[in-house]
């Protein structure tokens, strides 16, 4: 499904009605509060700029209402209530790199305004943050896991998603622990059952590994989840996990009890939080993926639709100049 981004400011509209963007006026400068949706759920988008420290700023003086945005040094971005962001964004504005950490699903309200529940739209609309923002380098340490419901038969959580992978993903380590001390490192986890890391499947630019050994290896292994039999990689789940209907000598039959696994009970959940390191080594995966940091490249936006708007203004500028010539 395709990501459909409107930026709506809380704020009259001017003249040509452009959003002019909403400035609170906080210690450290002026926080812009924006509203960013997917398709129609809102996510409220917070920016606080963060000036260096040698920049004269009274703070309890008339100049703190007129701080330009565009000094700062960083700008840290937090996306979801205020209470409890679902993201946080650090953008540094010499190296144009945006870091993306403390990625938290565990809300009692959600992250979108209206509830909805959805964290790799979450992780999109960071991006995009990013993206606007003009970094050019987009990074995130991929400690997110799913925290295993407490209690036998429940579902994984109350935020999973679409597809039914990501139930209460977090990726902030200090974040407050689930009842449930069973947890799946969803780098690994998604790993297996789809070839790809959950950070992987959020985005649609390539995500590479900075540690250049999983980066070396990143190819060999894909291929081995993607082939790997049930019976090679099971171990002593070989029982445990439902396999009915899938030729566990087949390549690939691997990979499809794992993804059943993922979208059924408790239970499994647990199991397989007990057993993923073993079931990672069998698959032939050396090198943990949890923790490992990865990047991608940010394009720059599409400047086609601006310049062509230009082009024209020029021409009718340029028709409206030119003066009448005679019929006779």
């Amino acid at each position: 499904m395709s990501l459909y981004l409107h930026r709506t400011f809380r704020a009259p509209r001017t003249r040509r009605g452009m959003p002019v963007p909403l400035y609170i006026l906080q210690r450290g400068g002026a926080i812009k509060t924006y509203t960013e949706y997917y398709l129609t759920h809102p996510l409220t988008i917070r920016e606080v700029p963060e000036f260096p420290t040698d920049v004269n700023i009274d703070l309890n003086a008339e100049d703190i209402r007129n701080a330009d945005p565009d000094t700062a040094h960083e700008i840290t971005v937090t996306g979801g209530p205020t209470s409890a962001p679902c993201f946080v964004l650090n953008y540094v504005r010499a190296t144009r790199v945006a870091i993306l950490s403390a990625v938290e699903g565990r809300t009692q309200s959600g992250c979108f305004t209206d509830g909805y529940r959805n964290m790799r739209e979450v992780v999109r609309i960071a991006y995009r943050v990013a993206r606007r923002l003009g970094a050019q380098t987009f990074e995130i340490a991929d400690n997110s896991y799913i925290a295993c419901p407490s209690e036998e038969g429940e579902p994984l959580g109350p935020n999973v998603d679409n597809d039914g992978e990501d139930a209460t993903v977090v990726s902030n380590p200090n974040a407050p622990r689930p009842s449930s001390t069973a947890k799946i490192r969803l780098a690994a986890w998604s790993f297996l059952t789809t070839g790809q890391t959950w950070y992987e499947s959020c985005l649609s630019v390539p995500l590479v590994p900075v540690d250049p050994v999983i980066r070396a290896a990143l190819p060999e292994w894909r291929r081995r989840v993607r082939t790997n039999t049930w019976r090679e990689v099971a171990g002593p789940l070989f029982y445990v996990l439902d396999s009915t209907g899938i030729d566990v000598d087949a390549p690939g039959s691997a990979m499809a009890v794992l993804a059943r696994a993922k979208a059924s009970r408790a239970v499994e959940c647990r199991v397989v939080a007990a057993h993923l390191r073993d079931l990672r080594i069998r698959s032939g995966i050396s090198k943990t993926l949890f923790g490992s940091t990865w990047v991608a490249q940010i394009p720059p936006p599409p400047a086609g639709r601006r310049t062509t708007a230009r082009a024209a203004t020029a021409r009718r500028r340029q028709t409206q100049r030119r003066p009448a010539t005679s019929t006779n």
